[in-house]
């Protein structure tokens, strides 16, 4: 005696995936506590989330964006570019990092020097990009700082 019988055919797999009516990337997933945030509201809160505070990665030009006034300012140095004088081999020669690190980022420095006023004050802000291969580019980034900070300014703003 049979207890159960199969009255109807079992559902079919659907052969074609309804496409969402949501767009890709209008959400962020909070890597903290899993929360959804949208976009926007994750750009008014500079990218801290807001049920638990996790911070999110944002870049190098992003953070002198927030920190200026108005988020108005000026690159500098926009020019110089990483070398290797010394000719250094690693596991990896220091060039060929060098090169993979410029076409991977499209920056030629792992260091971005803007700029500009905070709370009506002039200011210069270095912000380092860890997108690029930081690791890399240390050495030189730090040289530039140094160099940076001894150097006076002729646009008025001190560094």
């Amino acid at each position: 005696m049979v207890w159960f019988k199969k009255t109807s055919k079992p559902i079919a797999a659907a052969a074609k995936i309804k496409a969402s009516r949501v767009p890709e990337g209008l959400w962020a997933k909070c890597l903290g506590c899993s929360q959804l945030i949208y976009h926007k509201d994750l750009a008014a809160y500079l990218s801290v989330c807001p049920k638990c505070a996790y911070h999110f990665r944002i870049g190098a030009a992003d953070r002198l964006r927030m920190l200026f006034d108005d988020e108005a300012w000026v690159e500098r140095d926009k020019d110089l570019a990483s070398t290797d004088p010394l000719r250094f081999t690693d596991t990896k020669p220091y060039k060929d990092r060098l090169t993979a690190s410029k076409a991977a980022t499209g920056l030629k420095d792992a260091l971005i020097v803007g700029a500009g006023r905070v709370d009506g004050i002039p200011t210069i802000i270095a912000a380092m990009e860890y997108a690029s291969s930081a690791a890399a580019w240390a050495w030189w980034s730090a040289k530039r700082s140094r160099a940076r900070s001894s150097v006076p300014s002729t646009s008025g703003v001190r560094s």
